[in-house]
């Protein structure tokens, strides 16, 4: 590999251009020669003081202090202007030779190295690690702070994963075999398998977000490493409170007042289907009459999705227990520190409601910070979530799934079906005797049909 300099054209000024030969790479160029590459260095000179790819220094040989001092002066900004092209000759060296398998060798390439503005303006990095703080910058007025959070966390994991196996990720190096390598290490810290997939869905995102606003150069395999069977969210094992452990839980008497309060927002969740984000922001203000029944008006925050949350009669009763209104919240310090409360009490309102029967269901180990499968009682399972679940499991098969997810805010059946917790047994059930009910009222015999497939 050599590295000189040339200057093109046939002013008296000219511009100064780095030229970078290398036989022995083929692998950059269409040429079977080797990579010959140019580019300007952003550097003017006077023709008479460059010859041959070097700096040629002023001489006089006259005896006026003025002009000996003058072409001095000239000189310095020559020696200057060599020691530039010195150093652009070193840090070439030192990134051609530390270059990355990913990285093109052109004209482009060469230009950053030796006069990076943009990037340190800009203060873009390479880094997919460091890129993610670049991005939530960049994304912190279109994302919600939760969010955001959420994202702050896999960069952290990222980080560990880096730490842990002594590597440095390049936005152009996010490829199947960073995926293998990021899925043996999450196995090996017992990650749970929806935590793997949404790691590697994040950080495809960040990496696209870079090839899209500053580089131009992601593998080409960071698009697919999101696709196929593998990276589908696996469907947890799913706990609801049915409608008789509703029924049990409203008729249950507390003496604690935050708990009362809990046990209210409970049910409201569990016949609302709505997150803990929105049935929180619940308000008079918001609620409509149409055919005499009372529905509330909102938008979901996660998703800015509209819908129309029918208020049945248990949520209407607690209303009026508080005057027409909804239950008053636990803090006012943040919307964080009154859902941590929330799903601290909604635990004891199912204890003392004896929600105790065993389940198997996955919970986080607090020690660990990790997803685990246990056998223990249901109320150590409950959370916020549990309304939308136990609404579309209690609701399925009751009522028509488009209908439902008109109260939910899914978009899709799929994404609708994620919060059923029925067991298929249950569900073959439930269908046997629909169509059972169905045949009584045609009056018309069930009939078993064999090998329907050959039909």
């Amino acid at each position: 590999m050599t590295i000189n300099f040339i200057t093109k054209g046939k002013n008296e000024l000219l511009q100064i251009y780095v030229r970078l030969k290398d036989k022995t790479n083929t692998t950059n160029t269409i040429s079977e020669s080797g990579l010959d590459v140019t580019s300007k260095t952003g550097i003017s000179i006077l023709k008479v003081n460059f010859k041959k790819g070097a700096i040629v220094l002023n001489k006089t040989k006259s005896t006026d202090a003025l002009i000996k001092s003058e072409i001095a002066k000239q000189n310095i900004s020559l020696t200057e202007i060599e020691d530039k092209l010195t150093s652009i000759k070193r840090v070439l060296i030192t990134a051609y030779n530390n270059r990355k398998e990913y990285e093109t060798i052109n004209a482009k390439w060469v230009s950053n190295i030796i006069n990076p503005k943009d990037e340190v303006k800009n203060k873009i990095p390479n880094e997919v690690a460091k890129y993610f703080e670049f991005y939530r910058n960049a994304k912190k007025d279109d994302l919600k702070s939760s969010t955001l959070r959420k994202i702050k966390v896999i960069e952290n994991r990222l980080k560990n994963f880096e730490i842990d196996t002594k590597t440095t990720t390049y936005l152009q190096e996010v490829d199947n075999d960073f995926k293998q390598r990021f899925k043996d290490w999450s196995d090996k810290k017992n990650y749970h398998i929806n935590t793997y997939i949404k790691t590697i869905k994040v950080i495809s995102t960040v990496c696209k977000h870079a090839n899209e606003k500053h580089y131009k150069a992601i593998h080409p395999q960071t698009a697919s490493i999101t696709k196929g069977k593998e990276m589908e969210y696996k469907k947890s094992i799913n706990i609801y409170l049915s409608f008789t452990e509703l029924t049990k839980i409203e008729n249950t008497i507390f003496t604690n007042k935050k708990q009362d309060i809990a046990r209210d927002w409970l049910l409201i969740s569990c016949y609302t289907a709505q997150r803990i984000s929105d049935f929180m922001r619940f308000g008079v203000n918001d609620i409509i009459v149409m055919d005499n029944e009372k529905f509330l008006d909102i938008n979901q925050e996660k998703t800015d999705t509209p819908v129309l949350v029918y208020l049945n009669d248990v949520v209407l009763r607690i209303m009026q227990k508080y005057n027409g209104n909804f239950p008053p919240l636990f803090s006012e310090k943040s919307k964080e520190s009154n859902e941590q409360i929330y799903n601290l009490l909604i635990k004891e309102v199912c204890r003392i409601s004896k929600i105790n029967n065993e389940v198997t269901a996955q919970i986080k180990n607090k020690k660990t910070n990790r997803v685990e499968v246990k056998t223990l009682p249901k109320y150590k399972f409950v959370s916020s979530h549990i309304g939308r679940r136990s609404y579309a499991t209690n609701y399925y098969n009751e009522i028509d799934i488009s209908l439902l997810k008109s109260a939910t805010g899914h978009k899709t059946e799929k994404q609708f079906l994620v919060y059923v917790g029925k067991a298929p047994k249950q569900n073959a059930k439930a269908l046997a005797l629909a169509m059972r009910n169905l045949s009584q009222r045609n009056n018309t015999p069930m009939k078993v049909i064999k090998n329907a497939s050959n039909q």
